[in-house]
């Protein structure tokens, strides 16, 4: 990891502390309650916040909107259902203590949103219009370098960090959504997937949707902290 690289993960870490972790900053942006408290998880990150900006553009009528790891505070699929009333919404999460969570927001919040614990698309059976994604895309080495420990769950397995661990190349999440993603998506459907430009390249994504017969057709960029990919099936 260079000297640059580590100073802006530390950055990113301090403005996750000072703002990310504040309900009061998650009210103004999302207009969202949250119950949980940021130890159980950090309220959002760069890439919650973006994918919120894009869903005023893809958050169609009548949607039906799939988010793979909602989190502990189903952020997104809250703000989409408060924003589109006539939408449904599926979140899912790979931990129990986080949909646990999720589902208590979603009522305080007044939102009708389904929520299944699952890893990625294991038994989903539907099709989506909109399925969002904000994966852990860190590679694990550098986790190590920023001093975090193994958390083990049972029957799961062991990662640095389960918001943000995404293995060796920190490919991992991202290769197996996409592996799995063309077979949930309706005919027009896209999928929003937000990476931070440090740990993966537009060249990566690109070419792991092409082996799965999907292709990008825009790229959004917030500033240069994240980029958001827009993905469909190959017509």
């Amino acid at each position: 990891m260079t000297i640059t690289k580590r100073y802006l993960m530390k950055l990113n870490n301090l403005i996750r502390n000072l703002l990310f972790s504040r309900k009061w900053f998650i009210n103004f942006i999302f207009n969202v309650k949250v119950t949980a408290p940021p130890e159980i998880q950090s309220y959002c990150e760069w890439g919650t916040i973006f994918q919120k900006i894009l869903l005023k553009k893809y958050n169609k009528s009548s949607s039906k909107i799939l988010e793979v790891g909602t989190g502990a505070h189903a952020l997104l699929a809250i703000y989409a259902k408060k924003h589109a009333k006539d939408i449904t919404v599926l979140a899912t999460d790979i931990l129990f203590e986080r949909i646990k969570y999720a589902q208590e927001n979603a009522i305080k919040n007044n939102c009708e949103i389904d929520f299944k614990v699952t890893d990625m698309f294991n038994g989903i059976k539907n099709k989506f219009d909109l399925i969002l994604f904000n994966p852990p895309a860190i590679p694990s080495s550098e986790l190590k370098k920023l001093g975090f420990e193994l958390k083990t769950y049972n029957g799961l397995g062991s990662r640095l960090c389960w918001s943000g661990d995404g293995g060796e190349d920190g490919l991992d999440s991202i290769r197996s959504f996409l592996n799995n993603l063309a077979e949930h998506l309706l005919e027009h459907g896209k999928a929003i997937l937000t990476v931070n430009p440090m740990h993966c390249s537009y060249e990566q994504i690109n070419q792991i949707s092409q082996k799965n017969d999907l292709k990008i057709i825009k790229t959004h960029s917030f500033f240069s902290i994240i980029n958001a990919f827009i993905i469909e099936i190959k017509k």
